[in-house]
């Protein structure tokens, strides 16, 4: 079913607002391989639950692994910018505090 994944995402971000960052966790990366079974991994849905757990992951001082995340958002935006309704000026303004805090 490929909305399970959509509410996984939703389900994660309550936990996350909750401070259940590791229930969070693991529900963003059920997310995520549901978006990517259903609907492969260029859809815009999947690149939205990795961003979640990038966030996450910056949340958590992870910088490395936020990173990861958004360099790989950063690529697939890059692959084909003319298909998807977002760019990289509208992602979230904690995408940028990873890349400055990676490089400190």
């Amino acid at each position: 079913m490929a909305e399970y994944g959509l509410l996984l995402n939703n389900l994660a971000g309550l936990y996350k607002a909750m401070g259940l960052y590791d229930e969070a966790l693991d529900l963003f990366k059920q997310s995520l391989n549901n978006t990517a079974l259903n609907y492969g991994t260029e859809h815009p849905e999947y690149s939205t639950t990795l961003n979640n757990i990038a966030e996450l992951y910056w949340k958590l001082g992870e910088y490395g692994w936020a990173l990861k995340g958004i360099s790989e958002i950063t690529r697939k935006l890059m692959k084909r910018p003319w298909e998807k309704t977002t760019s990289l000026m509208l992602l979230p303004l904690t995408t940028w505090e990873v890349f400055m805090k990676a490089w400190d």
